[in-house]
């Protein structure tokens, strides 16, 4: 089902998404993102931008890829000193089996991180996809938890939300 045969009421926290995002977008995603917004209870806002949500060009892997499927990704912002605390959370929560962190990213014109969310399916039991990438032009992702700079960049995060 496409996110837009839904009711407004049913994604109320998400009024923000692109409305040419919705046809294309999963109706079961936006309704888990809305109840994990409902039940964190804190703030979290849409990307603005339609490429958080869905494309129809790039790799036919992304989760937000929107070409003979419906695009079972999004991403998000919150507020700064939340974005830790939400990350975690969602690293927690059931619905989410792709979960990624950008340092990298602007919202409302400012360098501010973003959370990537998907539903995908898990390749195996309890296994979650999770990385955090840096430095946009290069790219660099980390998906290794053990990864040296997996770890750096936490702290990073840590001290540009205690700069708030």
């Amino acid at each position: 089902m496409k996110a837009s045969d839904l009711y407004p009421r049913e994604y109320k926290n998400f009024h923000d998404i692109p409305k040419l995002a919705l046809p294309l977008l999963n109706a079961d995603f936006i309704r888990k993102l809305q109840k994990f917004r409902t039940n964190i209870n804190a703030p979290i806002y849409a990307n603005p931008n339609i490429s958080g949500w869905v494309r129809e060009y790039g790799n036919p892997k992304s989760r937000h890829y929107a070409v003979d499927r419906l695009s079972d990704a999004g991403d998000v912002f919150t507020e700064k000193w939340f974005t830790l605390h939400l990350w975690y959370a969602a690293i927690q929560n059931p619905d989410f089996n792709g979960i990624g962190l950008y340092l990298d990213t602007k919202f409302r014109g400012k360098p501010h991180p973003m959370i990537h969310l998907d539903t995908r399916p898990l390749k195996k039991k309890y296994h979650k996809v999770m990385w955090i990438r840096e430095n946009l032009h290069e790219g660099t992702y980390y998906h290794n938890l053990h990864h040296p700079r997996f770890n750096e960049c936490l702290v990073e995060v840590k001290k540009m939300i205690d700069s708030v």
